[in-house]
């Protein structure tokens, strides 16, 4: 085997220089979540269940009972919005911390029902 033949059999990855470092994130804050919400237009779901604190077969129910909507991939900000105002029962809001309702009841409008005219 020539030396370029065994260069390529190893791949570049297998140089240690080239190889991304591993990065370990903290939880994110609801703040870094919905910074994200606003840049990608958008809540991932990964997202959305540490904010909300529900799991994955919750997001998708409430996906499948089209109280969450998604568009390009993400669950909209007005679909989070719609929830936490029209639906505020789906939501564990005892078991989030308090910087997590203050947004939920300020920006999201958790409780506050839309008054028919």
């Amino acid at each position: 085997m020539a030396a370029s033949d065994a260069a390529r059999s190893k791949g570049p990855l297998s140089d240690r220089k080239t190889a991304a470092p591993r990065v370990h994130y903290s939880r994110p804050t609801a703040e870094s979540v919905t910074r994200g919400a606003e840049f990608f237009g958008g809540f991932k779901t990964k997202d959305l269940m540490e904010l909300l604190h529900l799991d994955e077969s919750a997001i998708r129910r409430l996906e499948r009972r089209h109280l969450l909507l998604r568009e390009r991939g993400r669950i909209t900000e007005n679909s989070l919005r719609s929830l936490c105002r029209d639906h505020p029962e789906e939501i564990p809001f005892e078991t989030l911390d308090e910087n997590t309702k203050q947004m939920l009841v300020g920006d999201y409008q958790y409780g506050e029902r839309e008054r028919v005219r």
